[in-house]
């Protein structure tokens, strides 16, 4: 890969992940100085709320009281996306995007349940458990990679070589074979 697409890629991950962990950050500072526990402001009437709650356990409730082994789990696994960071950014802006919406959203949450001892949900549609900006951005990190996985390998238009092969010598910073008899049998592929 490029130089400059590596830089690319590390722009858009600085970007989302600043403004991920900064969003979710505000706004449950937001939340805990203005409402107190487990009140509950419509948004529309019935279907969407803004309600106070403080999680104990993992997604949608589960190991509830479990904040010792969640640290745990939540640091292992940042440090394990951290080793790997390059594998997990690839080689594309959905790759950098994802990745940088799951590290934000983790380390917002991480900082909730390390301050607190619980993380702080509010959105509430009252069909589905209460969940914040963390948890919507892993989530939606989960779905650019499934995307990806499902229709196949992003990439960016100047990453790779659109020349035909027998134009070229095989490296991506090739420059076209000004002497085209060093490719035996061109003009047999043509």
């Amino acid at each position: 890969m490029e130089k400059n697409n590596k830089k690319k890629f590390k722009g858009i991950f600085l970007v989302f992940f600043v403004l991920t962990l900064l969003l979710d950050q505000l706004s449950k500072r937001y939340v805990l100085s203005n409402m107190v526990l487990h009140e509950s402001r419509p948004v529309i009437d019935g279907i969407f709320h803004i309600t106070r709650v403080h999680n104990t356990g993992a997604a949608f409730g589960i190991l509830k009281g479990q904040t010792k082994f969640l640290l745990i789990i939540a640091i292992l696994m940042l440090l394990f996306i951290f080793i790997f960071r390059k594998e997990f950014i690839g080689e594309s802006k959905l790759k950098a995007t994802a990745f940088a919406l799951i590290i934000g959203g983790a380390l917002g949450n991480f900082i909730d349940r390390y301050t607190f001892g619980y993380v702080i949900d509010f959105f509430d549609f009252r069909v589905f458990p209460v969940f914040n900006i963390a948890d919507s951005a892993i989530t939606i990190a989960l779905g650019l990679y499934i995307i990806q996985a499902i229709f196949g390998k992003q990439r960016d238009d100047d990453y790779y070589d659109w020349r035909p092969p027998y134009l070229y010598d095989g490296s991506k910073t090739s420059n076209y074979l000004n002497d085209y008899e060093k490719y035996e049998g061109f003009e047999d592929e043509i």
